[in-house]
């Protein structure tokens, strides 16, 4: 059954969770979403998006060791309580240690955050080896859990037959940018612990929109093409009609990839993406821009 169901309504501002003990929905929460998909911010969005920062600059004060990272990441876990993600038979394969441990080595031998590359919580996703949408929703929800709290009181305490329990979690205080412990309220329906989520904040984990590739073909390619132009001209066709005939074209994307040869750049060699930023002093910047203006008009469609 789902929750909706079960409350006797037809639609909500949450995800609509399945209330079978080891059955998740497969959506996660997405960072660009809650950057990009509020025109004025939300209470939520705004105290979300303060946690993240003061997390992810924790993250980059600490890379110079393995140690002083461990103290950052040694409380990320796949959360029970949001019933997201892939999980169909239980929980327990996303354990704090399993993920701290790869969150480490990720995150200590990354190219892309020493080099400036990821500049925030959502590049992460995109640039970084091994740390997936699937994780980064796992780190938002341990960073947010207080907070998904307060929504989940907020959205059921008017249903009787839900109850709420305290149960001990850690949470991530981003005014000493810390973790800190204490207990949260979960609500409780048929024996099962819940934390909602506003579903405005998630996305199908089967979605690719947002992904490297996206990258290099909504922003870094885009981007490029307004650059090429400047410091490669012979790319630039002339219109041979109309009212631009004789004007310069942008370069097509095809001719710029074939030309930088793209096309032989895997996943993770950030090293030919940073090449190419340090030729086009500024590309980086514009790349980003580009990138989440595309994301943020399928956002918001």
């Amino acid at each position: 059954m789902k929750i909706y169901d079960y409350l006797g309504v037809i639609d909500a501002d949450f995800v609509n969770i399945e209330l079978e003990k080891n059955i998740d929905v497969k959506y996660y929460i997405d960072p660009f979403s809650l950057i990009l998909k509020d025109k004025k911010r939300t209470n939520f969005s705004q105290i979300a998006l303060n946690k993240l920062h003061t997390y992810f600059q924790k993250i980059a004060d600490n890379l110079h060791s393995r140690e002083s990272l461990a103290e950052v990441v040694n409380h990320i876990g796949e959360v029970k309580y949001t019933k997201l993600g892939w999980s169909e038979g239980g929980h327990g394969k996303g354990s704090s240690v399993v993920l701290s441990d790869l969150l480490i080595n990720e995150l200590h031998n990354s190219d892309a955050l020493i080099t400036g590359l990821v500049s925030d919580i959502a590049d992460m996703s995109i640039f970084i080896n091994g740390i997936g949408k699937d994780r980064i929703s796992d780190m938002i929800t341990n960073i947010i859990i207080d907070l998904l709290s307060v929504y989940t009181r907020d959205q059921l305490g008017k249903f009787e037959k839900v109850k709420f329990e305290s149960v001990s979690c850690y949470f991530w205080n981003e005014e000493k940018s810390v973790w800190g412990k204490r207990s949260i309220e979960v609500a409780v329906i048929e024996g099962i612990q819940i934390l909602l989520v506003p579903k405005r904040y998630v996305v199908s984990l089967e979605s690719n929109d947002f992904g490297y590739y996206q990258f290099i073909y909504r922003g870094f390619l885009e981007a490029l093409k307004k650059f090429y132009l400047m410091y490669v001209p012979e790319l630039g066709e002339t219109y041979k009609s109309g009212k631009k005939k004789g004007e310069v074209k942008l370069p097509s994307k095809k001719a710029i990839k074939e030309k930088l040869e793209l096309d032989k750049v895997s996943k993770f060699e950030y090293c030919a993406i940073l090449d190419i930023a340090l030729k086009y002093p500024g590309i980086l910047e514009q790349a980003k821009d580009e990138f989440r203006e595309y994301v943020k008009i399928k956002l918001n469609k």
